[in-house]
């Protein structure tokens, strides 16, 4: 068969090269470089032993021969596939060298490659003109992947007249150069610098020009080179370091693999199982979606589908059935998908191409589409195993795979399980999705990461808040990245998978364990905090939410305008066990869904989910996606599409076309410093029934917990500790009825009605119910320990070491004057804490403040006391930036008290709130959610319109409450930013802070850096600014009370660049400005850098701001006087 070929040219050759050593290609035969001779004949040899590569061939003969009869007419560049016919042409060049075929392909590469073609003309011209590369970003070729022409150029080199072949190389030599020239000058997302990274090193190998081999495999500027940008983007040695559709979409999975393809035949070696100094290879690349992959749907047509996991910006979407714009799938009879971006047919064929591993084999067979050619698409052998499914974490990216079934049978088993979790690590076009859950079972996808739509306006709040995700919300909150802690344990009955990270919230400690059996997953997530939080379980399901007792939730209503998207909300509040199911029952559409057949819709797939009670939780269930989302969605994006009709209107059917409805949960604990959602996730589908009836909570300490899970046939014990160090320490838990757990890191115990009970993990003890005559510990059978109606084993001591219980709340009342004081990084604040003692005694004690945040507290212990019943005092410390990072900062502090001649009581952690800088949280108080920045001197409200729209000073005083601070137009009029728009088409939030308008290629993007006293610099973004310049207009709209604000003074500069002090309106470029309100201790501070020309009238000013860099203003707070001490700042 014709996969032997590439058997053939691999066998016997270096997997690995060696360590340290990333070298440029080099070629190891002469031309035709992509064609070996040995090659050669393997496809010789195939064509005359193998009947469909025999009627390929002949197929191909003659569609270049009809291709050459046309030679020198019109006709000949009209045809159909044209292009890819001349390709073939090129390669049976290289197979037979007959001169037709040599005929077809110089003519293809002359037309589309001469001086005259629109590629090689752009790229001539603009190579000469270094006008061209100053400018904005234009022309960059992000997604033109024309390898096939240089391909063509190798296999006809030899048959080329010389005069022929400088010309090609030359044409060639251009576009590589150009492509070159862009990325030296411009730069975007590194799944778009990807492509043309990869063209120039492909160009190197086909063309061997030494300037271009050192670019494309030597570089180490900006973006670097193809291996370095291997090594940058490919973690845990293939796992690319964005969302993973970006790999497909913008075919990184395709490139990487077609260059090991290319590369091995150039210099007879293995190239896709070549290591980068980082570990990346392609074959990594390649198993990391299968080791991602989820089990093969059963569709209804053909052989299924197999749904791989998708996160991020580019996770799932709608339409729900057929499979959305960013669900990624392996095969499927779609006749639509081959065209799709998010295809990865040809990723995948390119790697087996380069393999010949007949692990991919059975992938490639899912697609009905998928035909062998005489090249790169070897026929696929009729004997097709799936390969083993392991579990896996890769701990670098930070996400991992579980799966109930890790043998092949995973891919067909229609009950197999997969839980994914995204872990708390940072990458490329992510979502604030830290803990985030995926689970499919019963065939389906049933929790997803649930893009409704990509790259959401933020205007919305939704997609780009934790409330889209599944996962915990801490204060409402959402994730952010830090460093996380894993243990795991895969073995036959249980995988374990506890990951703990702390920062994730600001003062939180977290541990997310899963327990994954086949019949259900456990979810023990766990947070602490030294104070009382507020803390939020979140599921969303692509099933629709029906309760298990309905009466439970008569209440109607949200429990937070966090969750604003719910449609129908229901809601109660219980310290009992509940249970809520989602079910997927898709009834079939009356116009067939492509890919989809009677099957697909006669299935049922449900997932109950069952929560330990706990004292006491508020449970929230509805919908959401075709309601409340779609009316928001619709205002937003007609206004961020107001300038252009047919762009708001497009914008506006598209929000109302994918209004798909998501399942959605909230289960929430006020004021709790500590919580365990124990939570069992368990699929089952059609008649089947759930086999769980109860999960409860057995014991518990501030560090491990023990639950058990009753069910049909079984009784499960498992038993986790919390932490990073939860794997290093010994844990003892007793229950009020004599049951004992004594373990290390994890244990997991199953008490089947019938058979031998199995145990996994770092048991050291156990007695539980039941009776048992042999126990198999983790692979071994033992005897257990005789005890009447228990099952013991190992040494139970008398008196059971204790874990350390919770703390008692504090009885006195206590008051912070401020309550959430803002720090200074150059300065200090003092803080009062005022103790009353409300206790009918007298009571003495001290408060004791925690340093570990790094801040500065002196006293960081203060005594009070002896106070009277009703009596107070006050209590003054003063807080210091010390090595406290900028932001907020919840820093705990505790009261330890005795009364008379009781023992000192030592009480609960309590809060005081700190800003520190800088802070940025989400105003949901607006229509749309804005951004608000708080900072010691400044706060302020950065809107989705891209405006300023409220100023406030260091005493709270406002200066600009509800009119926009600028607005910005262009020299044609155009409004860019303005009131009328209240939301512009892209926003980023943050400290950098930016809003973009786009006015087809006219588009403006502003920039902003909030500072403790200012906004500073504002300016526009060179690359993605189209015009050379745009006009600021300032308002004079401030709020001034207590009498008119005036102009205190205006710093302007002469030719010779001396700065003088100007009275309004003077004829010299001014470079700051002061503006008093009567009465203030803080007047509006501006500058400008350079200094500029500034129109006048009255308060308001105008003036234009080029895009270049360098040329930015400021705005922000000084003292009455005080503009010089402001500038020097």
């Amino acid at each position: 068969m014709f996969r032997m070929i590439v058997v053939s040219l691999l066998a016997g050759l270096s997997a690995v090269c060696l360590a340290g050593e990333d070298p440029a290609p080099v070629p190891a035969h002469g031309r035709p470089f992509f064609m070996p001779e040995s090659r050669r004949i393997e496809i010789l040899k195939t064509i005359a032993e193998e009947d469909w590569a025999k009627n390929e061939h002949q197929r191909v003969c003659q569609s270049v021969m009809t291709a050459h009869g046309l030679l020198n007419t019109p006709a000949f560049i009209r045809r159909q596939g044209w292009e890819r016919e001349a390709f073939w042409a090129a390669f049976l060049y290289a197979l037979e060298g007959k001169q037709e075929y040599l005929d077809v392909a110089r003519a293809w590469l002359k037309h589309s490659y001469g001086e005259d073609s629109r590629f090689t003309k752009r790229a001539d011209d603009s190579l000469k003109d270094p006008k061209y590369w100053a400018g904005s970003e234009q022309g960059v070729d992000w997604y033109r992947l024309d390898i096939d022409a240089y391909v063509a150029y190798d296999w006809i080199y030899n048959g080329l007249s010389a005069e022929d072949r400088d010309q090609i190389h030359e044409w060639l030599r251009l576009q590589t150069e150009y492509r070159m020239a862009c990325m030296d000058s411009w730069g975007s997302t590194p799944n778009l610098n990807f492509k043309p990274v990869f063209m120039v090193a492909f160009a190197a190998m086909a063309l061997q020009d030494e300037h271009i081999v050192d670019w494309g495999w030597r570089r180490t500027e900006r973006q670097g080179n193809f291996h370095s940008m291997m090594d940058k983007m490919l973690k845990d040695g293939g796992a690319w370091h964005e969302a993973a559709i970006y790999a497909v979409a913008h075919n990184g999975l395709y490139c990487v693999n077609t260059m090991a393809f290319y590369r091995s035949l150039l210099e007879g070696r293995n190239w896709f199982n070549y290591k980068t100094l980082s570990g990346a290879s392609a074959r990594g690349m390649t198993d990391y979606f299968i080791d991602t992959a989820y089990p093969v749907e059963r569709t209804g047509e053909g052989n299924g589908r197999i749904r791989v996991v998708t996160y991020g910006d580019g996770a799932t979407s709608p339409p729900r059935d057929g499979g959305g714009e960013h669900d990624m799938f392996i095969g499927g009879d779609h006749p639509k998908q081959a065209g799709l971006i998010l295809n990865m047919r040809d990723g995948l064929a390119m790697a087996y191409a380069a393999s010949a591993d007949d692990r991919y084999a059975p992938l490639l067979a899912l697609y009905p589409e998928y035909e062998p050619n005489l090249w790169d698409r070897p026929s696929l052998p009729e004997a097709r195993e799936f390969p083993p499914a392991p579990s896996r974490i890769l701990a670098e990216f930070g996400l991992a795979m579980l799966r109930s079934d890790e043998s092949a049978e995973y891919w067909t088993d229609p009950d197999a399980i997969a839980a994914f979790l995204m872990m708390t690590k940072r990458y490329g076009h992510e979502q604030p999705d830290k803990f985030h859950l995926n689970l499919f079972g019963a065939n389906r996808l049933l929790y997803p990461d649930y893009l409704r739509m990509q790259y959401e306006n933020r205007a919305m709040g939704w997609t780009y808040t934790s409330a889209s995700q599944n996962t915990m919300l801490v204060d409402e909150l959402d994730t952010s990245p830090a460093e996380p802690h894993i243990r795991s344990d895969f073995t036959p009955q249980i995988k374990l998978l506890a990951v703990s990270a702390t920062d994730v919230f600001p003062s939180v400690d977290q541990t997310r364990a899963l327990m994954l059996t086949d019949g259900y997953l456990l979810d023990l997530f766990q947070a602490s905090s030294k104070t009382p939080r507020t803390y939020d379980y979140v599921l969303h399901s692509m099933g629709l939410p029906r309760p298990v007792d309905p009466q439970k939730f008569e209440a109607q209503g949200n429990i937070s305008r966090k969750y604003w998207a719910i449609d129908n909300p229901r809601k109660t509040t219980t310290s009992d066990q509940w249970s809520l199911e989602f079910v997927i029952d898709e009834q079939e559409p009356a116009e067939p869904v492509p890919g989809l057949g009677t099957e697909w819709y006669e299935h049922e797939a449900k997932v109950r989910v069952t929560m330990a009670a706990d004292d006491p939780t508020q449970v929230c269930y509805g919908t959401w996606g075709d309601g409340k989302y779609v009316d928001r969605a619709v205002k937003v994006y007609a206004s961020a599409n107001e300038p252009s009709p047919v762009h708001r209107e497009m914008a506006v059917q598209r929000v109302r076309k994918s209004a798909d409805r998501v399942g959605m949960l909230v289960a929430r604990r006020e004021g709790r410093r500590s919580t365990v959602f124990a939570v069992t996730h368990e699929p089952y589908a059609n008649r089947q029934m759930p086999a769980i009836s109860a999960v409860t909570k057995l014991a518990e300490t501030e560090s491990a917990i023990v639950v058990r899970v009753d069910a049909r046939d079984f009784t499960d014990y498992a038993a986790v500790a919390w932490g990073a160090k939860g794997g290093e320490q010994r844990y003892a838990l007793e229950t009020d009825d004599g049951q004992v757990f004594i373990f290390r890191n994890y244990g997991w115990l199953r008490v089947p009605r019938k058979g031998t009970p199995v145990a996994r993990g770092g048991w050291e003890a156990f007695r539980v119910a039941g009776t048992a005559e042999k126990l198999m510990l983790n692979g071994n059978e033992l005897d257990p320990i005789p005890a009447s109606g228990k099952i013991a084993y190992g040494d139970i001591p008398k008196d059971l070491p204790r874990g350390r219980g919770f703390a008692p709340e504090c009885p006195l009342r206590l008051e912070l004057d401020p309550p959430e004081p803002l720090l200074s990084m150059i300065g200090e604040r003092q803080v009062c804490l005022s103790v009353t003692n409300t206790l009918d005694e007298a009571v003495s004690g001290s408060v004791e403040f925690d340093t570990s945040s790094g801040l500065s507290i002196k006293p960081d212990r203060m005594s009070f006391g002896p106070l009277k019943a009703d009596e107070a005092c006050q209590l003054v410390t003063t807080l210091a930036p010390g090595d406290a990072p900028e932001g907020k900062e919840i820093v705990p502090f505790r009261i330890v008290y005795r009364t008379a001649d009781d023992a000192e009581v030592v009480t609960a952690w309590e809060p005081l709130p700190v800003i520190l800088s800088r802070y940025v949280e989400p105003d949901l108080s607006t229509e749309f959610v804005s951004q608000m920045f708080r900072g010691p001197e400044l706060t302020a409200r950065f809107e989705t319109s891209g405006l300023i729209t409220y100023l406030a000073d260091v005493d709270g005083t406002v200066r600009l409450d509800g009119h926009p601070l600028y607005t910005i137009t262009d020299a044609a009029g155009v409004t860019h930013f303005g009131k009328d728009r209240p939301v512009a088409p892209s926003i980023w939030f943050g400290l950098n802070a930016a809003a973009a308008s786009h006015h087809k290629i006219d588009g403006c993007r502003v920039t902003m850096t909030f500072l403790e006293d200012r906004i500073s610099p504002i300016g526009l973004n060179r690359v993605y600014s189209r015009q050379p310049e745009y006009i600021f207009d300032i308002t004079d709209n401030w709020v001034s009370p207590t009498g008119k604000s005036t102009w205190k003074r205006i710093i302007a500069t002469d030719e010779a660049g001396k700065e003088f002090d100007a009275a309004p309106g003077a004829d010299a470029p001014i470079v700051a400005m002061e503006l008093a309100f009567p009465g203030a201790s803080r007047n509006i501070a501006f500058s400008f850098d350079p200094a500029r020309r500034i129109k006048l009238d009255g308060l308001r000013m105008q003036f234009k701001l080029p895009r270049d860099a360098g040329n930015h203003w400021a705005v922000g707070f000084c003292r009455p006087n005080g503009l010089d001490e402001w500038r020097k700042r």
